[in-house]
Protein backbone atom coordinates (compact mmCIF):
# COMPACT_ATOMS: atom_id res chain seq x y z
CA UNK A 1 0.00 0.00 0.00
CA UNK A 2 2.26 2.62 0.96
CA UNK A 3 4.96 1.71 -2.19
CA UNK A 4 1.73 2.47 -4.67
CA UNK A 5 0.81 5.71 -2.99
CA UNK A 6 4.51 6.55 -3.32
CA UNK A 7 4.27 5.74 -6.63
CA UNK A 8 1.32 7.43 -7.27
CA UNK A 9 2.62 10.50 -5.59
CA UNK A 10 5.68 10.41 -7.88
CA UNK A 11 3.47 10.09 -10.94
CA UNK A 12 1.60 13.18 -9.89
CA UNK A 13 4.84 15.38 -9.13
CA UNK A 14 6.29 14.43 -12.65
CA UNK A 15 2.75 15.14 -14.46
CA UNK A 16 2.62 18.59 -13.13
CA UNK A 17 6.02 18.99 -13.94
CA UNK A 18 6.08 18.22 -16.81
CA UNK A 19 2.94 20.34 -16.96
CA UNK A 20 4.36 23.30 -16.02
CA UNK A 21 6.81 22.89 -18.39
CA UNK A 22 5.03 22.30 -21.38
CA UNK A 23 3.40 25.02 -20.67
CA UNK A 24 5.59 27.97 -22.77
CA UNK A 25 5.53 27.20 -26.19
CA UNK A 26 7.80 29.19 -29.13
CA UNK A 27 5.93 32.54 -29.73
CA UNK A 28 6.49 34.80 -33.05
CA UNK A 29 7.12 38.27 -32.04
CA UNK A 30 7.67 41.63 -33.89
CA UNK A 31 11.49 42.93 -32.90
CA UNK A 32 12.03 46.50 -32.66
CA UNK A 33 15.24 48.44 -33.64
CA UNK A 34 18.17 47.37 -31.55
CA UNK A 35 19.89 50.82 -30.09
CA UNK A 36 23.08 49.66 -28.97
CA UNK A 37 26.93 51.24 -28.68
CA UNK A 38 28.65 50.12 -31.73
CA UNK A 39 30.33 47.03 -31.04
CA UNK A 40 27.49 45.66 -28.85
CA UNK A 41 24.43 43.63 -29.90
CA UNK A 42 21.49 41.71 -28.53
CA UNK A 43 20.00 38.87 -30.90
CA UNK A 44 16.93 37.01 -29.92
CA UNK A 45 17.50 33.57 -30.68
CA UNK A 46 13.76 31.91 -28.73
CA UNK A 47 11.11 33.42 -27.81
CA UNK A 48 8.68 30.98 -25.23
CA UNK A 49 5.41 31.91 -23.97
CA UNK A 50 2.45 30.65 -22.32
CA UNK A 51 0.38 33.46 -24.43
CA UNK A 52 0.79 34.25 -28.16
CA UNK A 53 0.00 38.21 -26.95
CA UNK A 54 2.34 38.42 -24.05
CA UNK A 55 -0.83 39.93 -21.95
CA UNK A 56 -0.44 40.34 -18.16
CA UNK A 57 0.43 36.87 -16.60
CA UNK A 58 1.99 35.66 -19.43
CA UNK A 59 5.23 33.98 -18.47
CA UNK A 60 7.88 34.06 -21.00
CA UNK A 61 11.82 32.60 -21.61
CA UNK A 62 13.67 34.44 -24.17
CA UNK A 63 17.14 33.04 -25.47
CA UNK A 64 19.49 35.09 -27.35
CA UNK A 65 23.02 35.96 -27.73
CA UNK A 66 25.22 39.32 -26.94
CA UNK A 67 27.83 41.27 -27.92
CA UNK A 68 29.42 42.95 -25.39
CA UNK A 69 32.75 45.19 -26.31
CA UNK A 70 32.08 48.93 -24.94
CA UNK A 71 32.76 48.09 -21.63
CA UNK A 72 34.62 44.94 -19.16
CA UNK A 73 31.21 43.59 -17.34
CA UNK A 74 28.07 44.38 -17.93
CA UNK A 75 23.92 42.71 -17.22
CA UNK A 76 22.19 41.18 -19.57
CA UNK A 77 18.34 41.68 -18.24
CA UNK A 78 14.84 41.27 -19.65
CA UNK A 79 11.93 43.24 -18.64
CA UNK A 80 8.65 45.08 -19.32
CA UNK A 81 8.41 48.76 -21.25
CA UNK A 82 5.07 49.69 -19.73
CA UNK A 83 2.64 51.46 -21.46
CA UNK A 84 -0.64 52.06 -19.53
CA UNK A 85 1.19 52.30 -15.95
CA UNK A 86 3.76 54.80 -14.25
CA UNK A 87 3.86 51.81 -11.68
CA UNK A 88 7.27 50.79 -11.02
CA UNK A 89 8.44 47.32 -13.23
CA UNK A 90 9.54 44.69 -11.16
CA UNK A 91 12.95 43.25 -11.45
CA UNK A 92 12.68 39.47 -10.99
CA UNK A 93 14.65 36.11 -10.15
CA UNK A 94 15.97 34.71 -13.65
CA UNK A 95 15.39 37.62 -15.51
CA UNK A 96 18.66 38.99 -15.54
CA UNK A 97 22.85 37.97 -15.44
CA UNK A 98 26.31 39.63 -15.43
CA UNK A 99 28.25 39.12 -18.79
CA UNK A 100 31.69 39.67 -19.38
CA UNK A 101 33.11 41.43 -22.31
CA UNK A 102 32.83 39.17 -25.40
CA UNK A 103 30.04 37.32 -27.20
CA UNK A 104 27.75 34.80 -25.65
CA UNK A 105 25.10 33.18 -25.15
CA UNK A 106 21.66 33.87 -22.08
CA UNK A 107 18.66 32.55 -21.50
CA UNK A 108 16.18 34.86 -19.05
CA UNK A 109 12.69 34.58 -18.06
CA UNK A 110 10.12 37.25 -17.01
CA UNK A 111 6.56 37.06 -15.48
CA UNK A 112 4.57 39.71 -17.57
CA UNK A 113 2.74 42.31 -14.83
CA UNK A 114 1.67 45.57 -16.64
CA UNK A 115 0.68 46.11 -20.31
CA UNK A 116 3.40 47.53 -22.53
CA UNK A 117 6.42 45.31 -24.47
CA UNK A 118 9.03 43.48 -23.44
CA UNK A 119 12.87 44.40 -23.87
CA UNK A 120 16.25 43.27 -23.42
CA UNK A 121 18.66 45.64 -22.15
CA UNK A 122 21.83 46.12 -21.19
CA UNK A 123 22.85 47.63 -18.08
CA UNK A 124 25.65 48.69 -16.32
CA UNK A 125 27.13 45.78 -13.72
CA UNK A 126 27.15 48.28 -10.82
CA UNK A 127 23.16 48.47 -11.53
CA UNK A 128 24.04 52.71 -11.54
CA UNK A 129 22.53 54.46 -14.54
CA UNK A 130 19.95 53.55 -17.08
CA UNK A 131 20.41 50.78 -19.46
CA UNK A 132 23.01 51.55 -22.15
CA UNK A 133 21.84 49.49 -24.96
CA UNK A 134 18.13 48.25 -25.62
CA UNK A 135 16.18 45.58 -28.23
CA UNK A 136 12.39 45.29 -27.83
CA UNK A 137 9.88 42.99 -28.67
CA UNK A 138 6.39 41.93 -29.03
CA UNK A 139 3.38 42.26 -30.85
CA UNK A 140 3.27 44.62 -33.77
CA UNK A 141 0.58 46.05 -31.68
CA UNK A 142 2.59 46.39 -28.30
CA UNK A 143 5.52 48.11 -30.26
CA UNK A 144 3.15 50.71 -32.02
CA UNK A 145 2.28 51.48 -27.98
CA UNK A 146 5.82 51.97 -26.80
CA UNK A 147 6.70 53.60 -29.63
CA UNK A 148 4.79 56.53 -29.15
CA UNK A 149 6.26 56.60 -25.70
CA UNK A 150 9.99 55.73 -25.83
CA UNK A 151 11.79 59.21 -27.07
CA UNK A 152 14.13 58.70 -29.51
CA UNK A 153 13.02 55.94 -31.35
CA UNK A 154 14.55 54.30 -34.26
CA UNK A 155 12.40 53.87 -37.20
Amino acid sequence: MKLSLKLGLVFLLALTAAFAAGALAPISVAVGPNEFPEGDMITLTEVWSDSPTLEVGSRVRVRGRYTLASQTRARVSLSQTRTESRAPVPILPGSGREIAQGAGEFELIYEISQVGCMRVALNHATGGGPSFGTVYFGTPEQLARVKREVRGWIK
